[in-house]
């Protein structure tokens, strides 16, 4: 995609997604979902229980998702077409989702200025050091598909 990362989900979260979704159909087999039906309610009916974090989440790519298929029908009726980040105008990001930011072992939320940081975590005159990982909800995720891959075969 034509995007910053940061104003799109994780890229490594929608993947897992996305392998955990088509082994769950293809588990169904042919019954069709019903309209209302959310890669939520499927993950449920496959037996498995989802945190508050990650059922929004889940509301955050699918969002993503429609932006970005509105993006490509725009793209393929428009001769004169903007960049793929005006396209998605519709999807600011919501890394604070997908991200646990860190400043010597205290949680640091994304809207706090360096400035908040170094009062309240750092407390030194050098350089502010910031680490991130994976929120859990995204490595059990991704965990979850590379268990349903090496037990189906491929996904």
């Amino acid at each position: 995609l034509e995007l910053p990362l940061l104003t799109q989900p994780a890229p490594n979260y929608i993947n897992a997604v996305d392998v955990c979704v088509r082994v769950y159909r293809r588990a169904e087999g042919a019954r069709e979902p019903a309209p209302t039906y959310t890669v939520a309610d499927l993950f449920t009916a496959a037996g498995e229980t989802l945190s508050e974090e990650e059922r929004v989440a889940l509301a955050d790519v699918a969002a993503w998702q429609e932006s970005a298929r509105r993006a490509a029908v725009d793209r393929a009726e428009s001769v004169e077409s903007g960049g793929m980040a005006e396209r998605l105008a519709g999807y600011s990001g919501r890394p604070e989702l997908y991200l646990d930011l860190s400043c010597k072992g205290k949680q640091v939320f994304p809207k706090y200025t360096l400035a908040t940081i170094k009062t309240t975590a750092w407390k030194a005159s050098s350089d502010i050091q910031v680490n991130y990982d994976w929120a859990e909800f995204v490595k059990r995720r991704v965990a979850k598909a590379q268990m349903l891959v090496a037990g189906n075969g491929s996904a």
